[in-house]
């Protein structure tokens, strides 16, 4: 079956378990996908014997803008799963079971990713991963403890770490990869609810280290502050 019109496709809120279906239906110029809320808990993937790589579903839809799987059953992806995708814009994958960040993000136009609501202990996107025009980034509600390696992003002003579980600025990784590294973009973070908020002057040391924050665990910085 071919649909070479097809732009948006629409399936939340059903019972969907497998989308192998979408093998049988041609849709290449589909750019945007609604999937949120249904019981998808895996992408089937076929591995190339050559270079390890797994072709899914995904690489079929090459102009792909705007992907919701939130709300699933999704425990891992694929490996470079999104690596065809390079104009996706808004990926939302939070609400599963996921341990880990996708790997492979090399995604110039991405401007959101969600991962809140998910299992991740270990952040690690990879020193290859490139999305410059990230903007936001939702990591809250998830068991983080350590942070390897957080997305080139330089232009990133919203990140949601809250709900986690962060102890340390040091040895968690924080301090280095994201308030370093963020230190001349961020102008929102959430850290809230995380073990490291009971530590001494823990307000004052993320102001300290980002200049540009205007808020801070919901709380407008001031100019006191």
């Amino acid at each position: 079956n071919s649909f070479n019109h097809v732009r948006s496709l629409n399936l939340k809120n059903n019972s969907i378990c497998n989308i192998d279906v979408f093998n049988t239906i041609d849709t290449p110029c589909l750019e945007k996908l609604f999937l949120y809320k249904n019981n998808i808990a895996s992408i089937p993937c076929v591995e190339d014997d050559d270079t390890g790589l797994c072709h899914n579903i995904f690489n079929n839809w090459k102009f792909l803008q705007h992907v919701d799987l939130g709300r699933n059953q999704l425990k891992y992806l694929p490996k470079k799963m999104f690596k065809d995708n390079k104009f996706i814009m808004s990926l939302i994958l939070y609400e599963n079971k996921l341990e880990h960040v996708p790997d492979g993000l090399n995604h110039v136009l991405l401007r959101e990713l969600w991962l809140n609501g998910n299992e991740i202990s270990t952040v690690d996107f990879g020193a290859d991963s490139y999305t410059p025009m990230l903007e936001t980034l939702h990591l809250h509600d998830n068991s983080i403890k350590t942070i390897l390696f957080m997305p080139n992003a330089p232009f990133l002003k919203h990140i949601d770490l809250s709900f986690n579980n962060i102890k340390t600025f040091q040895e968690d990784g924080l301090n280095v990869h994201v308030l370093q590294k963020y230190k001349n973009s961020l102008e929102r973070s959430r850290l809230n609810d995380n073990p490291i908020c009971e530590l001494p002057n823990y307000r004052s040391n993320i102001i300290n280290s980002l200049p540009h924050l205007i808020e801070l665990d919901g709380t407008p910085v001031t100019k006191e502050e």
